[in-house]
């Protein structure tokens, strides 16, 4: 039996139809044009995904992506997406590009500084390892024994 795949479209274009946006799909092996939300969210607003953070379906406008997400709820945040092109990528002072799963993630992540430890409650100032820049990371506790630890 032969299985077809939704038609392919590129995040850095955009060049879905009207009313639909580019999205990856949920295993992150290709991109997918699925239907906007009739009443989207912009970057820095909630969101809600259907099952997990590129699934194809958000909440999010056409220039962002839901991130992170609460496994439980499905709530999280949107997320501006990069612009530019995968050679030289454009986002907002005080975030980077980050480009991974060989381009099907491409989305501006807040940066900070590690000494000002000014980031919003909740989260901490961590090395974002191959991005080279500082990233803000959500903490998470985690039980350990009798104690609880960040994660």
């Amino acid at each position: 039996m032969v299985r077809c795949s939704p038609a392919s479209c590129s995040l850095w274009e955009q060049n879905c139809p009207s009313g639909q946006k580019c999205t990856p799909d949920q295993d992150w092996s290709f991109h997918a044009c699925v239907p906007l939300d009739p009443e989207p969210g912009a970057p820095g607003e909630p969101c809600t995904v259907e099952d997990a953070p590129g699934d194809g379906g958000d909440s999010c406008d056409l220039a962002s992506m839901c991130w992170d997400v609460d496994p439980q709820t499905h709530e999280g945040k949107c997320f501006l997406r990069c612009t530019g092109s995968p050679e030289a990528p454009v986002c907002p002072d005080g975030s980077t590009c980050v480009i991974s799963n060989e381009g099907a993630f491409i989305l501006c992540l807040p940066t900070c500084h590690p000494l000002a430890q000014d980031c919003p409650d909740g989260e901490t100032c961590l090395w974002g390892g191959g991005l080279r820049a500082f990233r803000v990371h959500r903490r998470r506790l985690r039980r350990r024994g009798a104690g609880v630890r960040f994660m």
